[in-house]
């Protein structure tokens, strides 16, 4: 997997995080936060763009999909990681759910699952997301 896809993964996941969404999740948030600092979605950097039609902010150069929304927008997605199997497919893990930092310090017991999502076409179709671990712990 090459340095752009993992870009365009990354993209795909992470820039519009629930923190600041609106409720619905098909709703543009009005502003973002990229490596801690915070931009208004209508006045970005040249070197980023938003796709409105798919809601995300991104490099000009990239192309991008959405192959996985959260499960509850307020609770989000975090630490999305991607690799290129030994057979060329990409795939793609991330928890979806709340971020388990001190969930059972708070009694909160399984806030998320860890999810998986595969193209076996370099991206261009994907399969899942299916449960990665199904465990009883985060």
């Amino acid at each position: 997997m090459n340095h752009k896809t993992l870009t365009t993964i990354y993209c795909l996941l992470v820039f519009l995080g629930s923190a600041h969404m609106k409720e619905s999740p098909n709703t543009i948030a009005e502003s973002i936060v990229i490596q801690d600092r915070e931009f208004k979605t209508d006045a970005l950097p040249r070197s980023l763009k938003l796709d409105r039609e798919l809601g995300i902010v991104l490099a000009p150069y990239l192309e991008a999909e959405i192959i996985h929304r959260a499960r509850d927008a307020k609770r989000g997605l975090y630490e999305i990681r991607g690799a290129s199997t030994p057979k060329g497919d990409y795939l793609v893990m991330f928890p979806d759910g709340g971020y388990y930092g001190g969930a059972g310090k708070r009694g909160e017991g399984k806030v998320n699952d860890m999810l998986a999502c595969r193209s076996s076409n370099k991206g261009k179709t994907w399969e899942g997301p299916t449960v990665a671990f199904d465990i009883d712990y985060n």
